[in-house]
């Protein structure tokens, strides 16, 4: 059961014996800080440097607005500022030439004897991922942002490993 204020009552008694409507007036309430046009010069802003803060945003657009109704705003707008992906994504094809690779090079057992498997991996330290705005939050591969040479981003270490049947056989 709702409590309603006697006031409200009244309130609303007194708009129907009037003849008013009584849904809610509008422009009722404090009118919003980013109005259309200030969309639209925040997304050009979004579109000139992707890299820009809420804060530069803000003090690029109006001095009277703060950086949280920026970012309300672009939330707004489905922006958003994901890390990207540091590896492209596989999509079909991908998967359908790993296939036709595998089918092609399958090797009988007894060849797996003088196959050596070596392993690769790359460890950036202290690199530094930079995030853009995005619309609608996909992200971005990496190599297709504007992002400075990766000697920037620290040191880069290689590490290898390779296994041999020999070593894996069990004694």
């Amino acid at each position: 059961m709702a409590v309603v204020c006697l006031a409200t009552v009244y309130n609303i008694r007194k708009r129907i014996s009037s003849g008013s409507s009584l849904r809610h007036k509008a422009g009722a309430g404090r009118p919003r800080t980013l109005r259309n046009s200030i969309k639209k010069s925040l997304a050009a802003h979004i579109q000139h440097n992707p890299h820009m803060s809420l804060r530069s945003l803000a003090s690029n657009l109006d001095p009277n607005v703060s950086h949280e109704t920026v970012r309300r705003g672009l939330k707004d707008m489905s922006y958003s500022k994901p890390y990207p992906t540091l590896a492209p994504m596989l999509n079909e094809m991908h998967y359908v030439y790993r296939v036709k690779w595998a089918r092609k090079y399958k090797y009988p057992v007894k060849d797996w004897a003088k196959t050596i498997f070596v392993d690769e991996m790359s460890i950036w330290l202290a690199r530094g991922r930079i995030r853009m705005w995005t619309k609608g939050g996909k992200k971005d591969y990496v190599e297709q942002q504007n992002i400075p040479p990766k000697s920037t981003f620290g040191r880069l270490f290689h590490l290898w490993e390779f296994f041999h049947s020999v070593y894996l056989r069990k004694t």
